[in-house]
């Protein structure tokens, strides 16, 4: 998920849809009353603009958003009266209560790329702007999800993310529990749980380097994937089902296609599931 603000030119309002342009101001000319600015990248009808009744919300498609509570005030971010130091942006899934602070960027970073989110699952995203005394304004909101395929395997701070999407195979997921049969001079036997659980499993894939339009699959590649998966960190791993599990990784291996004269490579590892997400 990218966040991003962006600006917008028009030099006069129109009944008619403008063409696709790029525009860096905006001017409202005339006598006018104005209750609500509400600027959006996508192209909106005249008659869903005068059938709204409710107020605007921050969405993915917004590039400005004025309400005018009850002052002259306006824009995105409210509530703050010094200058903005840094963003901090949070996550909770649509219809749950539970957030959870992603990281912050400085006050010229307007980017975000959020890899630890499950496919085809609808988040709320929270933006706060933080000024340089370290008071938090008001937040933007927006909900959006992702639609991705492939696996992901990346540090627990999106540092290092790897997707593997080119001959990908998984192994059979195992979910490992802690249940014991105990035979005894009854008709049936008995059974013993205890509170292990958690699931294991394999991938085997062949990496690489997008430069342009061109595939690379590099020997310097190799050598980053190896110390990645057999280090001891803890790793997030998604499916483009939507699962995510907090995995240790280990068992790496890698084979050569010698019968190709680039000689590119598979590699395969294990997974072991160690956390709850």
């Amino acid at each position: 998920m990218i966040l991003g603000l962006d600006s917008l030119l028009l030099n006069s309002f129109s009944s008619s849809i403008p063409d696709k342009k790029i525009y860096n101001i905006f001017e409202v000319r005339g006598n006018s009353t104005i209750d609500n600015l509400h600027l959006k990248n996508i192209e909106v009808l005249d008659a869903d603009i005068i059938s709204s009744t409710t107020e605007e919300i921050y969405g993915v498609d917004t590039l400005l958003l004025a309400n005018f509570e009850n002052t002259l005030r306006a824009g995105n971010y409210l509530a703050l009266s010094k200058p903005i130091d840094k963003w901090v942006i949070k996550r909770k899934k649509v219809g749950e209560f539970s957030v959870k602070t992603l990281g912050s960027v400085d006050s010229t970073t307007f980017e975000y790329t959020d890899y630890s989110q499950g496919n085809k699952q609808q988040y709320e995203y929270q933006v706060y702007p933080v000024d340089i005394d370290g008071t938090e304004g008001l937040a933007i909101t927006t909900i959006t999800s992702s639609d991705f395929y492939g696996w992901f395997l990346s540090d627990l701070n999106n540092t290092v993310v790897y997707k593997f999407d080119m001959e990908v195979n998984s192994d059979s997921i195992a979910i490992n529990i802690d249940k014991k049969m105990y035979e005894n001079f009854t008709k049936y036997p008995v059974f013993r749980t205890g509170k292990r659980k958690y699931h294991s499993g394999g991938l085997e894939t062949i990496p690489y380097e997008l430069n342009g339009v061109d595939i690379n699959i590099s020997l310097e590649l190799l050598k980053l994937l190896e110390d990645f998966i057999n280090n001891e960190d803890t790793k997030v791993l998604r499916n483009s089902k939507g699962e995510i599990f907090y995995v240790q990784t280990s068992d790496f291996n890698y084979k050569y296609m010698d019968n190709i004269a680039e000689q590119p490579y598979t590699i395969s590892f294990k997974f072991t599931e160690v956390a709850e997400v």
